[in-house]
């Protein structure tokens, strides 16, 4: 399963106007390459120091996104990050 978490505003340092956030989690980490690539990221973006995601950046990424894959929240959101670690860790 694929999947992204809440949008949320966001404004890095330095520049001018806020932005929107979110991240793409996925079951297995193939999942996740593959939903990035569909959605036209780059894979030196992936991110697993803290947990294996994308970030998504800007309301067309994220539009784009929450039409492809499902909004996952809570319990879920938990359950398929570990999901992803574990399948990392093999």
């Amino acid at each position: 399963m694929i999947g992204h978490d809440a949008p949320v505003p966001w404004k890095a340092r330095g520049w001018a106007r806020q932005s929107v956030t979110c991240h793409l989690v996925a079951d297995t980490i193939e999942e996740l390459h593959e939903a990035a690539a569909n959605l036209g990221l780059k894979r030196e973006w992936y991110q697993a120091t803290s947990y294996p995601h994308y970030d998504l950046m800007g309301t067309r990424l994220i539009e784009r996104a929450c039409r492809l894959y499902p909004l996952v929240q809570g319990r879920e959101l938990i359950v398929m990050v570990k999901r992803c670690q574990e399948d990392g860790a093999r």
